[in-house]
């Protein structure tokens, strides 16, 4: 993208200068949003023990909202959401900062949207790359349909506190549906590149035609895979962390989310973990001549996520062994000998060290 002065949006601001206009200002936010706190470095300690609170209390947290006026006229509204995987045993904070307008008639917002794969690439570090707008009538009908009160900062303050997790798909048609808790938003997809979604009415639970309900089937799936949270590896580790006792309930939970993930692009990143974590237990069962049994392999998958399995899954999602250099693949090598290192320690297996990992990976590689 061409660079883009920032402006002062609005719902008839072209969606390259919306875009350029969040990246440039949402920095700028984010650091309004910490100032109170005493810069980032205090700020992170108090997200921890926010983290380690929604851990103890098994809920999600939402942090106060902070608001802040761009130099050209943009409110922005920041706030850190912490949620709790109840089944996972894990917690996630996400740093959420988007554009509100207020009039005396209406209200509306502007919300980042950013790709899955970058998220999961780059997270922390990713950049907008569409908009998700939600129109002055979509308030105003939430307003009507929950009987919240209309035309102040108060109700977009009110959707965001007790909508704040959305899961959205966009069918054939180029008509989305978006899932809040307890209530849905309908609206089209506008433009694909750049992204620029438009949600322009809500509707309850309750309040849904059929069609509108078989609508909702599609959202509703995607919602019950990632509520438990949008990173495998996570996952991986609360549910080997619940089901120790359970390695066969372990292996059909398993199959049965990556299946459903395969339909939602992601199981490129599944696959990748899963490859990883089965060449280790075939290093093990080489090196040390044994059968790896199924509690063996819910530890080594815990241990992996523990050592940095997502991060390595992260950083060579897309490597292509066709194109890569020898620099390519003795770097990958190399990450991945040191991440089978801290699993052996972890494990405390004192005959599996980086020189016999390394000679039986080359043994393997030859074959």
């Amino acid at each position: 993208m061409a660079k883009i002065k920032p402006v002062r949006v609005n719902l008839s601001t072209p969606a390259e200068e919306i875009i350029a206009t969040m990246r440039a200002e949402i920095p700028v936010a984010l650091y309004h949003f910490r100032k109170p706190y005493g810069g980032r470095r205090n700020y992170e300690v108090a997200e921890d023990k926010l983290l380690d609170k929604a851990l103890a209390d098994k809920q999600s947290i939402m942090t106060h909202i902070n608001e802040y006026i761009s130099p050209v006229g943009n409110r922005w509204m920041t706030y850190t959401m912490v949620d709790y995987y109840k089944n996972a045993l894990y917690a996630n904070a996400t740093h959420i900062s988007f554009i509100y307008y207020e009039t005396y008639g209406s209200c509306g917002a502007f919300f980042p949207l950013y790709n899955p794969k970058n998220i999961i690439k780059k997270r922390g570090k990713e950049q907008a790359d569409g908009v998700l707008i939600f129109t002055s009538h979509f308030f105003l009908r939430m307003s009507e349909r929950t009987g919240k009160a209309y035309r102040s900062r108060e109700l977009i303050q009110e959707f965001i506190s007790t909508k704040s997790t959305q899961s959205s798909q966009t069918d054939e048609d180029g008509e989305v549906v978006v899932k809040f808790k307890g209530g849905y938003g309908f609206g089209v997809e506008k433009s694909q590149h750049p992204r620029v979604v438009e949600v322009r009415t809500y509707l309850t639970d309750k309040q849904l035609s059929p069609k509108q309900r078989n609508k909702v089937q599609a959202v509703d799936a995607y919602a019950d895979i990632v509520g438990e949270g949008m990173y495998l590896p996570e996952v991986a580790l609360g549910t080997a962390l619940n089901d120790l006792a359970n390695p066969g309930k372990l292996e059909s939970e398993s199959l049965k989310r990556m299946k459903a993930l395969e339909k939602f692009g992601m199981d490129k990143h599944v696959d990748y973990m899963a490859n990883i974590t089965m060449g280790y237990v075939r290093l093990l069962e080489d090196i040390l001549h044994i059968k790896v049994t199924e509690q063996q392999n819910i530890l080594i998958l815990m241990y992996a996520t523990e050592c940095g399995i997502g991060e390595l899954t992260k950083e060579y999602l897309d490597f292509n062994n066709d194109t890569a250099t020898e620099e390519d693949n003795l770097r990958i090598m190399s990450d991945t000998i040191d991440l089978y290192c801290r699993i052996a320690r972890k494990m405390e297996l004192k005959s599996v060290n980086r020189e016999t990992i390394t000679k039986r990976m080359k043994e393997i590689m030859a074959e």
